[in-house]
């Protein structure tokens, strides 16, 4: 998208310096135009100058004539991981609202925030309950063999578990 904000600046410096109308650099500004919006909305308002304003999503201008704002990625908020976009401005760093940018972005991101929170907690919720049997089974006392075995030691800090075998030779497990 940022390549794409720099080309539709530098198709407006060639309109500048054009005599006459450049239908060749208009069709080129307006195949820009469709290919941003294929990720995010976007309105184009031509300004007296005859140059263009390219505003994405509900109100974040990425192109005002001859200058191009940045899109970058910046830490979310609350969670830091969950990485959400920002327009740099000048010297200016703008975050954007997720639900603000809207299109094929937007949606990536709301997939990320919601289907795919969800889907991350359940998988959670698999492997505890996964585990819970597992520790439930274990506690049963049976090695891998069969024999039944009792925890007779148990030290917080080194831990350390020893079990010993109860068969009929009430020989311990090899540690």
């Amino acid at each position: 998208m940022n390549d794409i904000g720099r080309e539709i600046v530098d198709i407006h410096k060639a309109l500048l310096k054009s005599q006459a109308v450049d239908n060749d650099l208009l069709d080129r500004h307006q195949q820009l135009i469709n290919e941003l919006s294929e990720f995010t909305q976007v309105s184009v308002n031509q300004r007296d100058d005859g140059l263009y304003n390219v505003i994405i999503g509900s109100g974040h201008t990425l192109v005002s004539g001859l200058h191009s704002s940045e899109l970058q990625t910046v830490p979310g908020v609350p969670d830091h991981q969950k990485r959400r976009l920002a327009l740099v401005e000048g010297k200016t760093l703008k975050p954007i609202d997720n639900s603000d940018i809207r299109g094929k972005l937007g949606a990536m991101f709301e997939y990320r925030d919601q289907t795919l929170a969800q889907a991350r907690d359940e998988i959670g919720r698999l492997a505890a309950g996964f585990a819970m049997s597992i520790n439930e089974l274990q506690s049963q006392g049976y090695d891998l063999s069969g024999r039944w075995v009792r925890i007779s030691t148990l030290t917080s800090t080194a831990m350390t578990l020893r079990m010993t075998a109860l068969s009929k030779a009430q020989t311990p497990l090899p540690s």
